[in-house]
């Protein structure tokens, strides 16, 4: 009988230690994960109107497909230059791993490329951005090169002119794009036996054979992983439009849109700017499953997983 209660006592000292450790957690999870997020789906379906009552119905959606074709609200503007973006990370994403094989085969100086091109992922990134734009700006040495290459009388403001703004945006995105990349597929480089690369070297396989026919194969779940994310972040790509030009001058994306919109309306929390927002958001994750469904089905297509 003593030893039975014994045994509850310890079960329940179990439990009791067990629930202290995951309730915090857990209660986090429930109010900032599990209630935010149904809060925020449901504000798609319902405004306030004038004695701040809710309305239900579709008229945040109706909202911004009128938007979208009547380019209100710069919100048309903002697809446009987020889905931009996005084909030009498209075109980084190869290059990338193109980047990365060539100092795996350490060409000359590959060390010293190494440097250069993680070392701005090392530095915060507001003081890049502030580099970047004195470097640019119309006192900076690039603004007078493109006066003299284009043949305008003036020095241009290359981050403050329409004509300039978003290439320039591009372009620092550019210089970014490499570090993290570089950390990724030199591990999976390195995970590769190196008697498969020296069979390879004895048939006479050349850099881009070795590469296309046996690499790519071999880091294939890499690959596959880093492209759905890729395509998962669609709406997301944006690079540092808020801090280089706050959206200005042409240069707005979703990201940065959404940003702006909340902000300016961060003192009036029953603005119809967070429905709206909230229906938008609904409507992209829904594309944006979409994009990774499709994206995975073509990979499993293209290749199969390589065991080694």
């Amino acid at each position: 009988m003593s030893a039975s209660i014994q045994g509850k006592k310890t079960n329940w000292a179990r439990v009791f230690f067990i629930i202290s450790f995951i309730i915090l957690p857990t209660i986090n999870f429930l109010i900032f994960y599990v209630y935010v997020n149904f809060d925020g789906i449901l504000m798609a379906f319902y405004r306030y109107d004038t004695q701040l009552n809710k309305q239900w119905g579709f008229e945040n959606f109706t909202m911004f497909f009128d938007d979208l074709l009547h380019q209100s609200n710069g919100i048309r503007l903002a697809f446009i230059n987020t889905f931009k973006t996005f084909l030009i990370q498209l075109v980084i994403f190869p290059w990338g791993i193109v980047v990365s094989y060539f100092l795996y085969k350490k060409i000359p100086l590959y060390k010293e490329f190494r440097i250069l091109f993680f070392l701005p992922s090392i530095i915060n990134g507001i003081i890049t951005v502030i580099v970047y734009k004195n470097f640019v700006s119309v006192e900076g040495p690039i603004a007078r090169l493109v006066q003299n290459m284009l043949d305008l009388q003036e020095v241009p403001d290359l981050l403050g002119d329409p004509r300039f703004a978003n290439t320039f945006v591009w372009i620092h995105m550019l210089w970014l794009s490499f570090p993290g990349d570089m950390i990724i597929w030199g591990g999976s480089f390195a995970r590769i036996p190196d008697g498969v690369i020296e069979s390879a070297r004895i048939d006479g396989v050349n850099w881009v054979t070795e590469l296309v026919k046996i690499i790519l194969p071999m880091i294939w779940p890499t690959f596959a992983l880093k492209a759905i994310m890729l395509i998962s972040a669609v709406f997301g790509s944006s690079g540092a439009v808020f801090l280089l030009t706050n959206g200005d001058y042409d240069t707005m994306t979703f990201s940065a849109w959404q940003y702006i919109q909340i902000r300016n309306n961060a003192n009036n929390p029953n603005s119809v700017v967070y429905n709206y927002v909230s229906a938008i958001g609904i409507l992209v994750t829904l594309v944006s499953m979409v994009l990774v469904v499709l994206g995975k089905w073509a990979e499993n297509k293209l290749f199969k997983d390589v065991d080694y």
